[in-house]
């Protein structure tokens, strides 16, 4: 399918039921829902009842565009979306990333006589122009001509947002929260649900870092996962060296997560080879690194490790309002590299705080205070078209 396009899986005859009614429904199976074909395009299998219905593509028009953002799936630095006969020019793919689904009332758009309905996709698009991003809505209930909602496209100090990666609604602030993969200049932004939406940088509570998943769990902790290649092998030419760090921001006040600040505590993950954490040894070379035995252990099924969460950046300490370099935080604290987990963090486990720490228990469930989507519009998402049978509480 499209990297640009969110499709619905249409429950054919039974429009009325969600997700789970209709798997009581009974659906027919097949053998083979995602077929790979070696140098072919496979279309998905779905079942006999189902059907794919696109809510969004690329090329759809932006209800309320503004500037470099006019369409859902690209920028307007071009006049044409697809490349003419002969040339390989075309308008910038903005690719909208990782969608965060929520069930709302009384939200408001381009159109203040218009109803958009209840129940929406809020997405950061993980590429531009000039390095430029901004945040849509898909109003899933909504005509084609108010489908997609322009929400932003600077902060609250008028500087261009830049390009994001994942997303997450926080309802303990009332925040969405996005994450930018860049490094040193990446990072997390909070924005409000007003259109047009106060987009805030905060991180000088978060600090910078390859963010790309981010999630709460149950007890209002934020889990950041990195998406940071280290340096490539000289014999293993073909790999990167572990580099990327998983975090969990342990806020001081739910309800205010700019202000309020907290810890940012790093994942150490204890050795099974040698006394304290697999850590980023910098005499290393990439290719040591890459073939140790503590990354052959952190990659083999059905083993378990002692843990620990170490404190890197307490606001407490050093304030709310000046950025710094997680990673190399992370580093210089023993925090555990691993090789770019990216959106790990949907799956969460407890682990112990203490140096003492345990392995890590059960994955936690989703928190109740949200309803939100885990899947990513880069690679398109799945959605009923029967209302969802969980609203956001």
């Amino acid at each position: 399918m499209r990297r640009d396009a969110v499709i619905g899986v249409v429950l054919a005859g039974w429009l009325s039921f969600g997700a789970t009614s209709a798997i009581g429904q009974g659906l027919t199976p097949v053998p083979k829902a995602n077929p790979k074909v070696t140098g072919v395009s496979v279309p998905n299998v779905l079942s006999v009842e189902l059907a794919d219905v696109i809510r969004a593509q690329g090329s759809m028009v932006l209800e309320n565009p503004r500037d470099w953002a006019a369409f859902y799936g690209y920028n307007n630095d071009r006049p044409n979306l697809l490349p003419a006969l002969g040339s390989n020019a075309e308008a910038t793919k903005t690719e909208p990333d990782k969608n965060t689904y929520l069930v709302l009332h009384g939200q408001r758009g381009g159109d203040p006589s218009y109803d958009y309905g209840t129940y929406f996709l809020f997405q950061g698009h993980e590429n531009g122009a000039g390095g430029k991003g901004y945040i849509t809505r898909i109003n899933l209930d909504a005509d084609v001509a108010h489908r997609v909602t322009l929400m932003a496209t600077k902060d609250d100090l008028g500087n261009p947002l830049p390009a994001f990666d994942g997303s997450t609604w926080y309802p303990w602030a009332q925040r969405l929260l996005f994450t930018r993969e860049a490094g040193a200049n990446g990072g997390v932004w909070q924005a409000t649900l007003d259109v047009p939406s106060k987009v805030e940088d905060v991180s000088g509570v978060f600090g910078r870092g390859g963010y790309e998943g981010i999630q709460a769990d149950s007890d209002g902790n934020l889990w950041i996962v990195e998406d940071v290649g280290g340096a490539r092998g000289t014999v293993n030419n073909n790999a990167l060296r572990p580099n990327s760090f998983i975090y969990r921001f342990v806020p001081y006040d739910k309800s205010d997560l700019k202000s309020g600040g907290g810890k940012l505590q790093v994942l150490g993950v204890k050795s099974k080879r040698h006394l304290g954490n697999i850590v980023f040894n910098t005499s290393d070379t990439a290719d040591t690194a890459i073939l140790s035995l503590d990354v052959r252990d952190l990659h083999t099924y059905g083993l378990a490790f002692n843990t620990e969460w170490i404190t890197i950046h307490d606001t407490a300490v050093s304030g709310t309002t000046t950025p710094f370099d997680a990673n190399a935080l992370a580093k210089a604290q023993g925090g555990t590299p691993f090789k770019r987990p990216r959106t790990a963090c949907s799956v969460r486990a407890r682990t112990s705080a203490s140096s003492s720490s345990r392995r890590p228990r059960t994955p936690m469930p989703t928190p109740r205070p949200e309803a939100s989507s885990e899947a990513s519009a880069g690679s398109s998402s799945s959605r009923s078209a029967g209302r969802p049978t969980t609203p956001a509480r």
